[in-house]
């Protein structure tokens, strides 16, 4: 996967791509704030790294900045015609407790 473009329209509603701000999602290799300090309200807090997309499964890796700057799997099923996510983080909330990947 090359893009946040390349999913459907309906999985990047998921992933809040077009929320503005710290609230949306940057795409592969867009700018996006890796730490806790926030400098720019416009620059998003997560940026998509990667991922496989199939007919009814979609896989994600995402990068979260903060104190815990950390990566999250996201798993997306096409369940009777609607994409939903089975496994991850919503776009709301990040799990409490992850521990930092270093690079």
């Amino acid at each position: 996967m090359a893009s946040l473009d390349a999913l459907p329209a309906q999985v990047q509603d998921l992933l809040g791509r077009a929320r503005p701000g710290i609230a949306g999602i940057a795409d592969i290799g867009g700018k996006f704030n890796p730490s806790d300090v926030i400098l720019d309200q416009t620059v998003p807090m997560r940026r998509l790294i990667g991922g496989v997309a199939g007919q009814r499964c979609i896989w994600l890796t995402v990068e979260y900045g903060g104190v815990g700057h950390y990566e999250k799997k996201l798993e997306y099923r096409l369940i009777v015609d609607k994409w939903v996510q089975t496994r991850g983080a919503s776009p709301e909330r990040a799990p409490a407790v992850w521990p930092v990947i270093t690079r």
